[in-house]
């Protein structure tokens, strides 16, 4: 993202307190101290993601350490390897939320949709950032000359 604003003539300019604000900033180019920063995250959000599910899915700390590798597994070996009690729907997840939840009858369901344009798609959240600034360009004062052309 840097290199193409900077291809695009667009400079930014940050101002921030703490060294790692601006970590992650598609604006810059991530440095050692970012990489490390992030690292370390993940590093516990993985290590609290395996807790939940060792503890949740009755598994010993070992098993879930080994299945947590970054792979992707089929909604058949899930169940197989005990990640997932069964495999179903929407509507038997709902079924069986409902059943949980003591509800009698047909659950009603509350849903909020928000489009999602191609943009989003693209940039996620850094949509929201370019439109932004977009919208901070747009807003600011402008000298403009105009042609209107020959006077009649």
């Amino acid at each position: 993202m840097k290199d193409a604003l900077e291809k695009l003539g667009i400079s930014l300019k940050t101002i921030k307190a703490g060294k790692l604000k601006d970590a992650g900033s598609p604006t810059k180019t991530m440095t050692e101290d970012d990489r490390a920063y992030f690292q370390t995250l993940m590093d516990d959000v993985h290590s609290q993601f395996m807790d939940v599910v060792a503890r949740e899915r009755k598994m010993s700390p070992e098993k879930v350490r080994g299945l947590a590798d970054g792979r992707v597994f089929t909604g058949e070996q899930a169940v197989e390897l005990g990640l997932v009690d069964t495999l179903g729907t929407f509507e038997d997840a709902v079924r069986i939320a409902a059943g949980i939840a003591g509800i009698n009858g047909e659950p009603s369901i509350v849903r909020e949709r928000r489009r999602q344009g191609w943009w989003d798609m693209m940039f996620g959240g850094a949509g929201e950032t370019l439109r932004d600034i977009k919208q901070e360009l747009l807003d600011r004062p402008a000298l403009s000359y105009r042609f209107a052309g020959p006077p009649y």
